[in-house]
């Protein structure tokens, strides 16, 4: 699948893989023809933090970063109690969606929506890394 995007634009799309980014291209690959994926394409920065992409607004650096780190910490004790997952914890994409929006758990991708109490972003992100078991 190729698509074409403004130049300060990335795309998420799991569970495709990038494969190529030149210019306004970037090229994904998906498994099979009738594996399903959700598109979404914005002016995100993309961050790896503890081994996690986050794909962020701009001047979202510092929400990136707690997210990472809510979901570093959910990742380890939730196998502690349970055991490891299926997929691997580097499998995990996360996304930021506009305030408005409901988080929502999708296969190897969490769109987490904003929050500006970290309490609740911290609650937010542990509830849903806990639906990858």
């Amino acid at each position: 699948m190729t698509l074409h995007l403004p130049e300060d634009w990335s795309a998420c799309l799991p569970p495709a893989r990038a494969v190529a980014d030149v210019g306004d291209t970037q090229r994904f690959e998906i498994e099979s023809r009738s594996q399903g994926f959700h598109l979404f394409a914005g002016r995100f920065a993309i961050s790896q933090v503890h081994g996690l992409t986050v794909y962020h607004l701009p001047d979202s650096t510092q929400w990136a970063r707690n997210v990472a780190s809510a979901a570093e910490f959910a990742l380890e004790t939730i196998s502690g109690w349970i055991g490891p997952r299926a997929v691997a914890s580097r499998e995990v994409t996360f996304l930021e969606l506009p305030v408005g929006w409901s988080s929502q758990h999708l296969p190897g991708l969490i769109a987490q929506t904003v929050s500006s109490d970290p309490h609740t972003l911290f609650a937010e992100v542990v509830h849903e890394v806990a639906n990858f078991w």
